[in-house]
């Protein structure tokens, strides 16, 4: 989760690191107390705190908070756009 100032040149600042760095697999705006939410691979806790360190380098990033998933209990992507098709 990250939080950016509110103005357009930081954002598009924040969005050029995010294409840049590859452990970041998707990147969205979100609404409520983060303005993103990403979705990041690492592949140790070394890495994962590069990354982070990476962002926070970035004029405008206020805060990250960071989630490490435990267990996937379901992981089907497609099965809402398989409903909604139906």
């Amino acid at each position: 989760m990250v939080r950016v100032a509110p103005r357009e040149d930081i954002r598009r600042r924040v969005e050029s690191k995010v294409r840049r760095l590859k452990q970041i697999a998707q990147a969205h705006y979100i609404y409520g107390r983060y303005d993103m939410v990403l979705e990041v691979l690492a592949k140790d806790r070394e890495d994962l705190s590069n990354l982070i360190d990476s962002l926070h380098e970035v004029e405008g990033v206020l805060e990250t908070e960071t989630f490490i998933v435990r267990e996937v209990v379901k992981d089907r992507p497609l099965d809402p756009i398989i409903r909604v098709l139906k």
